[in-house]
């Protein structure tokens, strides 16, 4: 604490005041002329310690209280971001969108400029899926260009059981991957594959193509 913080918080003193103690900060020469030459009474100092510690002290105390507080919520707000940014993607993803599809990169379906009015989709004739496995390799593309959403749908014709229905495929996208409802046996299946398109904007039905294409299993 400045010695003028100190002088402001105490009494007059009468014109015997005891001298300053051996505690108390030297002044320096021009504040001793001063002092000499004036004739108010000199206050006397509080004490040193007392009043570092009934000032100072708390002081200390409420700012390192405050910094530990501020601290932990810091802290709380970064985990909590972390924590939220790891799940924001999740929690924005659109529920109708394939999970599955992603970027054709590869150009797996690549059948040139699609003109307005028209739309794009693979021709299927024969497919081939290992035996006794749900997880298999198929390309279903949505040819970049189409001004609608894809859905695929394989149905075994025999049964009518459908083995495999996907989201919606943005165009430009492809699924590579599908996994079958259940695992099929080794043989030879007729099976129809639709495509289901859906508007960009308000997702209404839109057109849709139908292909049989002979599945083998082995």
């Amino acid at each position: 604490m400045e010695k003028d913080d100190i002088q402001a918080q105490t009494e007059p003193m009468d014109a015997q005041a005891e001298p300053v103690d051996a505690q108390t900060e030297p002044m320096d020469a021009q504040e001793t002329q001063l002092e000499a030459t004036d004739t108010d009474p000199v206050p006397e100092p509080l004490p040193a310690e007392p009043t570092k510690a009934g000032f100072l002290g708390g002081s200390v105390v409420l700012k390192t209280s405050h910094m530990i507080i501020g601290s932990i919520v810091v802290l709380l707000l970064l985990v909590g971001g972390v924590a939220l940014g790891s799940l924001l993607p999740g929690l924005l993803a659109d529920p109708e969108i394939d999970p599955n599809a992603k970027d054709d990169d590869e150009l797996y379906f690549d059948a040139g400029e699609v003109t307005p009015g028209n739309i794009l989709a693979p021709g299927y004739k024969d497919v081939t899926f290992p035996a006794g496995k749900k997880d298999v390799q198929i390309i279903l593309p949505n040819p970049e260009g189409n001004p609608c959403y894809f859905r695929y749908v394989l149905i075994l014709k025999e049964s009518g059981e459908t083995v495999y229905r996907s989201g919606l495929i943005p165009p430009g996208k492809v699924i590579t991957a599908i996994t079958l409802s259940r695992p099929l046996e080794p043989g030879q299946y007729a099976m129809e594959i639709r495509v289901e398109t859906f508007d960009l904007e308000e997702r209404s039905s839109m057109n849709g193509i139908t292909m049989d294409v002979n599945l083998s299993v082995r």
